[in-house]
């Protein structure tokens, strides 16, 4: 019964107030999601995020960061594409279907960089509560972010907002 509560509560969507909130429910209705687009701010990269793969797939949604913005949109909508054929890209899990002769990782964020990166997908959900994953991508040698062979120059340009442990 809670589940089922929790369901029709997370398919309750705002009342849009302008035609930008319009744009981005017609975007999750029609092609399942909506993808926002960060440009770079001071010394804080670029990024991106999806709104609605947890409406309507019951997905996290995805947090890309540090690349070309049109990139990064195309990279969310190929694995909106996945994620609509039935793959789902848990929290530690790693995937070669999204970038070519290259594997990414999906790492949980944590709730608290909400806030500063979500503020969109807050709106749509009313609040914090949708789960949210960021993909990220090896340095030059294969290694990833956290582990100790990994480039630290890759920090500035791939941040990750992953859950403390």
């Amino acid at each position: 019964m809670l589940e089922r509560l929790k369901a029709l509560v997370r398919k309750r969507i705002p009342n849009p107030r302008d035609d930008h909130d319009r744009h981005l429910l017609a975007d999750v209705a029609t092609h399942g999601c909506h993808v926002i687009k960060v440009p770079r701010v001071d010394s804080a990269p670029p990024f991106a995020y999806s709104i609605g793969l947890y409406h309507n797939f019951t997905h996290p949604e995805i947090l890309v960061v540090g690349l070309e913005l049109d990139l990064m949109h195309r990279l969310i909508n190929d694995m909106r594409d996945h994620i609509r054929a039935g793959t789902v890209f848990p929290a530690g899990s790693r995937s070669s279907d999204i970038l070519t002769d290259l594997e990414c990782e999906f790492r949980g964020v944590a709730r608290s960089h909400y806030v500063d990166l979500f503020g969109y997908a807050r709106w749509f959900y009313r609040g914090n509560d949708f789960p949210a994953i960021q993909c990220v991508w090896p340095d030059r040698r294969g290694h990833f972010p956290g582990q100790p062979e990994f480039d630290p120059t890759f920090c500035e340009i791939e941040p990750t907002y992953e859950r403390s442990t």
